[in-house]
């Protein structure tokens, strides 16, 4: 299985815990960790859509709706993680990062061409 849609599941696991499970949110943090510490959020495969979709920033990824994104405001999810440190810490250092270009990400994940929304990419 290659790494886009590995990174689909973790990130599918961590909305289906949110969405069908709040009394899991222990469990979601811990999700939410691995996917912003291995930058899971960047390209993935959604098999729903039958493509790659690729963020240029955590903010684009938390706000864009299922299945691409996480679906919520920001600011709901430092909301939802605010009772976790570690989570909250991840979060703030993520939404501060400088972003990498979609180009990079092509060529590490193996990308089709198509930026989220299935627009071509020009770089």
């Amino acid at each position: 299985m290659n790494r886009s849609r590995i990174n689909h599941h973790y990130i599918l696991t961590l909305a289906e815990l949110w969405s069908h499970h709040p009394e899991k949110n222990s469990q979601a943090f811990r999700f939410l960790e691995m996917v912003i510490v291995d930058r899971m959020w960047k390209c993935r495969f959604v098999k729903e859509l039958g493509r790659e979709v690729i963020f240029g920033c955590f903010e684009e990824f938390v706000e864009a709706p299922l299945p691409e994104g996480l679906g919520m405001r920001v600011q709901s999810l430092k909301e939802l993680c605010a009772h976790d440190e570690k989570v909250t810490t991840l979060i703030e250092s993520e939404l501060n990062r400088k972003n990498g270009s979609a180009k990079s990400l092509k060529t590490s994940f193996g990308g089709n061409g198509k930026k989220m929304g299935g627009e071509e990419d020009e770089s």
